[in-house]
């Protein structure tokens, strides 16, 4: 008969060593972070690919990135794909937006405007304020989607929201010529005041047009 207590402490055993496990991870991808800060490229995608292969979303995105601009390993458009993909599976909102990128572009996977307002759309919907202008351009030029000046100004509106400079001036111009929402002058004024100070020179020249300050 199999000694319980036996079975029990090596039950102990085996979940201690599944949080370490956990703890590892983010502790390699710590020290990958480090790396980075001290300039140890390659030094760094060892550990970002040993916190990767653990399941660890954030090196995997990371491990992406490497690949993607060449940092630390050769570049791999191919593989940078699979990581950005491992990551984007646990939600990661940075990496659904690089892998509608990859998708947008045709880098290291077959083009599909279909997959990638896909994946700007789910990374818009977890926040990320550059899928969120992105894809508010895919339903402003009809890719990959109905076009939809209002839905546009949607996710223009959150985008803008977060602060992104062109997002920003685009809300603008829709308030000012009434495209996807009402007239707002007001509205479209202090919109592209707010482009307009981080240096967009088109709301610039729309706000001197009104005779409006920047």
């Amino acid at each position: 008969m199999p000694d319980m207590k036996n079975l029990t402490a090596a039950a102990w055993l085996f979940a201690a060593s599944a949080v370490l496990a956990v703890e590892s991870s983010d502790e390699l991808f710590d020290r990958a972070a480090k790396c980075r800060e001290r300039g140890e490229a390659a030094e760094a995608v060892k550990y970002y690919r040993k916190a990767a292969e653990a399941g660890h979303a954030k090196a995997q995105y990371n491990l992406g990135v490497c690949y993607d601009r060449g940092i630390g390993v050769k570049r791999d458009p191919v593989e940078a794909v699979n990581w950005y993909r491992k990551a984007a599976e646990q939600k990661l909102a940075a990496a659904q937006y690089n892998l509608g990128i990859c998708y947008s572009t045709g880098e290291g996977v077959k083009a599909d405007v279909l997959e990638a307002v896909k994946y700007y759309r789910m990374a818009a919907e977890n926040g990320h304020a550059k899928a969120q202008y992105d894809l508010g351009i895919c339903f402003d030029s009809g890719r990959g989607v109905s076009k939809d000046r209002a839905e546009a100004f949607k996710w223009w509106l959150k985008a803008a929201s977060q602060g992104h400079e062109m997002a920003q001036y685009w809300v603008g111009v829709c308030l000012l010529d009434g495209e996807g929402v009402d007239k707002n002058r007001a509205e479209a004024v202090k919109w592209l005041q707010k482009a307009a100070k981080q240096g967009n020179q088109n709301a610039k020249k729309r706000l001197n047009d009104l005779g409006e300050s920047w």
